[in-house]
């Protein structure tokens, strides 16, 4: 197994606790799990599939279902799925992450929905009394709490960050797709170039985003827990991050709602476990998957990098009954979704939609011609 997602402590669940029991009560299975780094992970992933090497099992990430399942690296599990009968236990955008074209690929074990945090006491020390709702109120509440000097941030009103996951929130909030679930590419629509006109206007002409990153005094503390931060989009982990390191400030943190523009839709980042194709162990491997997805399993390994529980039964229980991360586990139900994949997603998001961005905030191209640009070489991807 493959494991792509894990702290230290992840590291001892599994090793000490989850495999040992595994291994106990199914004496004919050796379980032998890898630790991955994100950063090689699709890379790792696609030289194994061409050497006929793939793990039994692996954690995949919201935008691999379609190229997973086209390419013949994930084996199609629908038939397991209806005889474990709990999928109705699970949040329907994490469940849809799994998902493509009616066949189901994995099982979620991960989530992250992202939206608007913010510093009481920042907002109301510029004279701000609500959370804004609009993205005019975003941008002129970020404005009112952005403190500079000359060049450097003392404080960002937002701290965007100029990658695709956070344009995508934006995106779909103005009712714009990089694609349609049928595979119609509508990346340079005109609510997708009014969206990175937006977002690339936070970074240039407001000068509330700084387009490189606010970093912490202190080494893993985030820039919103250093008090350098006003608004933000974050998850569960920013919480985790004032607990942990400035917990004379929690009081202060919001968990908002998302802002709208046509719609009011946030972002639900789902990791889950796929079996390989290639694996002459299917049996056992969905054995082991149905095991770290079990309740209470699923539970402690998502404590240990707190993260959300894509099951409905575990909204209450142990860490989970946190009032923040309640919030959190709303916002997943009234208002996340996740985003549609094609066969040439991981080139699409990781590489082209990231181009895009680059290029629009870094005022290398305007947003219609950046986004054209993304419309040409989505559809040659496509066509590989």
């Amino acid at each position: 197994m493959w494991l792509t997602d894990w702290e230290q402590s992840t590291q001892q669940l599994f090793n000490d606790q989850l495999v040992p029991a595994y291994e106990a009560a199914h004496p004919d299975t050796a379980v032998n799990i890898q630790y991955l780094d994100w950063r090689v992970f699709t890379e790792k992933l696609i030289a194994a599939h061409a050497g006929g090497v793939l793990p039994d099992v692996f954690q995949a990430g919201a935008e691999y279902v379609a190229p997973l399942a086209t390419k013949g690296m994930a084996l199609e599990v629908d038939k397991y799925v209806a005889g474990w009968g709990q999928k109705d236990d699970f949040y329907e955008s994490a469940w849809n992450t799994v998902s493509y074209q009616g066949k189901t690929y994995g099982v979620p074990i991960l989530s992250a929905p992202q939206t608007l945090m913010y510093r009481k006491d920042m907002l109301q020390g510029s004279g701000v009394d609500s959370s804004p709702s609009t993205w005019d109120d975003l941008e002129q509440v970020a404005m009112k709490t952005t403190k500079r000097d000359g060049d450097k941030f003392v404080i960002s009103g937002f701290n965007a960050r100029p990658i695709w996951q956070q344009y995508m929130w934006f995106l779909f909030q103005n009712g714009g797709d990089v694609f349609t679930a049928d595979g119609q590419v509508v990346v340079n629509s005109p609510e997708a170039v009014e969206s990175l006109d937006y977002f690339s206007r936070l970074f240039n002409q407001d000068k509330v985003a700084s387009k490189s990153s606010i970093a912490a005094p202190t080494a893993n503390v985030g820039a919103m827990a250093a008090n350098l931060v006003a608004m933000q989009l974050g998850n569960q982990l920013t919480v985790r991050d004032f607990r942990q390191n400035n917990p004379s400030q929690a009081a202060n943190l919001v968990v908002a709602e998302p802002i709208s523009k046509k719609q009011q839709v946030t972002t639900n980042w789902t990791d889950w476990l796929a079996i390989s194709k290639q694996s002459r162990h299917a049996d056992a491997s969905w054995n082991f998957i149905q095991f770290v997805a079990d309740k209470d399993n699923l539970l402690k390994y998502n404590e240990t990098m707190y993260f959300i529980p894509p099951r409905k039964s575990l909204r209450t229980a142990g860490y989970m009954s946190d009032p923040q991360l309640q919030q959190f586990v709303t916002i997943m139900e009234k208002y996340g979704r996740s985003i549609n994949t094609n066969p040439a997603a991981l080139e699409v998001y990781q590489t082209i939609m990231q181009n895009a961005v680059d290029d629009a905030v870094y005022q290398k191209k305007s947003s219609k011609q950046a986004l054209d640009d993304a419309a040409r070489n989505i559809a040659r991807a496509m066509r590989r």
